[in-house]
């Protein structure tokens, strides 16, 4: 029962887990000045505002990784990976080429923004951001299947990593060019703290009766302040991997490394206009987070291209599941060392880039009076090799003052349908907000070997947005200064 729950914790994790962008909720919800950041062209509803620091943060997970798919009923028992009579098949059909999760976090440390004119609108903003991009092939599942059987040939060529910590400074500027239109844009300068970015040209492994054939032709880059990895260097110059190590750093290094580093440099840019049609109707349009970040400390890359030939590996996935044989486990263990020997990996200190994850949202919305706002948001996020994209159709509820609401629903491209729900709650100049994307509709009920449980059907991601503001000045509903401070519709 202790392997179960660690494969079902496993599976939640992938699935739970909290890219560092704002819940697309916020994209409607007016009242709050942090709709900005989806669409820099937004004019926030209050003539001056400031974000308290640390305490707005922006928590996003996406992965094509349902909970539901590693649970099958067999007999009339629900069954997991580890049983022998789970069908790897359906699973692997179902992932096809790979299993992908994009899991980032933003933390605001300075935050704020005014209006300078009754067209114009500014905002300063200092973010940490954490984002990374993981995917996994679906041969994988093969081999958790199977395990190595002869005549089998195994693309692991979508394996890959691109996870990057960088500190963001950014600016952005609205402008109202007349009744109809509003234009915005946002520059960044990116500083990098750490990166590790996978190439990942050819990775098969042929097997047969005779001999089995690795080819490779990876690339692992790196900027780490404490990896030293010219100590791992053996006498023929290749990469002993075992013998990297991670110095250890003093508090004092720590903060150090943390601090901006100008040898790491990135550029970003968002655009973004609104259109009112009329009375009723908007239009608005978004492109956010082009850019990337040139890394040039403390840069590693690991390179390995070849092509090596051997007996072969017995591998048994439920022995070493089931943690039987420590002699077998201590065979793997020298096979997987032999194959490293003749991996041959070089290590060269050179300069690499890495890109963000851009976005672009495109907005229709439908305003039958003042303070509610009917919309239809089509999402679209970019990451190395794929594309997410999400339908959100919500009704939001905007009044300047003291509450502000949004709820929704959200389906996906990939026949996921979820729920959306955020709100706003002002009290003097202090704001509190707090808004969710993806929650699930549905919980599955599973009884596996008399443990009952329940978990989201279908939910593949998490998008949290939590903030205080303080806020000075109303400007009135949209545009026009309607009201004044002391009215509260």
């Amino acid at each position: 029962m202790k392997r179960l729950s660690y494969i079902i914790a496993l599976v939640c994790i992938c699935s739970l887990t909290a890219n560092a962008q704002v819940s697309h909720s916020l994209y409607t919800l007016e009242s709050v000045p942090q709709t900005t950041v989806l669409n820099p062209a937004r004019q926030p509803r209050t003539n001056f505002y400031v974000g308290i620091p640390a305490v707005n943060f922006y928590i996003h997970e996406s992965s094509n990784i349902r909970p539901r798919e590693f649970f099958q009923k067999h007999e009339g028992q629900w069954i997991t990976p580890i049983d022998a009579n789970f069908d790897y098949k359906k699973l692997n059909r179902f992932y096809r080429k790979k299993m992908a999760i994009n899991v980032a976090s933003t933390i605001n440390i300075v935050d704020f923004g005014w209006r300078l004119t009754d067209e114009s609108y500014l905002t300063f903003s200092v973010n940490e951001r954490i984002t990374t991009d993981f995917a996994l092939p679906s041969d994988l599942v093969l081999l958790a299947d199977k395990g190595l059987p002869n005549n089998t040939l195994l693309k692991l060529s979508r394996l890959g990593i691109n996870a990057k910590a960088y500190h963001e400074f950014n600016a952005s500027f609205s402008y109202a060019y007349d009744d109809q239109w509003t234009f915005g844009a946002r520059a960044k300068y990116l500083v990098g703290i750490g990166a590790v970015k996978t190439k990942n040209k050819k990775l098969n492994l042929e097997t047969n009766r005779d001999v089995w054939t690795l080819s490779t032709d990876v690339q692992v880059m790196t900027s780490m302040p404490s990896l030293d990895a010219s100590k791992a260097i053996d006498d023929e110059g290749y990469v002993v991997f075992d013998s990297l190590d991670f110095e250890s750093m003093s508090g004092k290094d720590v903060k150090k490394a943390l601090l901006p580093r100008l040898q790491n440099p990135g550029l970003g840019l968002d655009l973004g206009a609104n259109f009112i049609l009329d009375d009723n109707f908007r239009f608005s349009a978004s492109v956010t987070d082009l850019g990337f970040i040139i890394w040039n400390k403390d840069i590693n890359t690991f390179k390995t291209k070849t092509s090596y030939q051997f007996d072969g590996v017995d591998v048994d996935m439920k022995r070493i599941n089931d943690n039987e044989d420590e002699d077998y486990k201590d065979y793997l263990r020298e096979e997987l060392d032999t194959l490293e020997a003749h991996l041959h990996t070089e290590l060269t200190h050179r300069h690499f880039v890495t890109g963000l994850n851009p976005n672009i949202y495109i907005c229709g919305e439908y305003t039958p009076n003042h303070y509610l706002t009917l919309s239809f948001l089509s999402h679209t996020k970019f990451f190395r090799k794929r594309v997410n994209q999400d339908f959100n159709i919500s009704a939001a509820f905007n009044p300047y003052k003291p509450f502000s609401t949004v709820a929704g629903l959200t389906l996906n491209t990939l026949g996921k349908a979820s729920a959306n729900f955020g709100f706003s709650v002002r009290a003097g100049v202090l704001q509190l907000y707090a808004v969710a994307d993806y929650l699930p509709f549905r919980f599955n009920k599973y009884n596996i070997q008399d443990e009952k449980m329940k978990l989201p059907a279908n939910m593949t991601g998490l998008n949290v947005s939590v903030g205080l503001n303080v806020l000075l000045g109303p400007h009135g509903y949209r545009d026009k200064p309607m009201i004044n401070a002391y009215t509260d519709f």
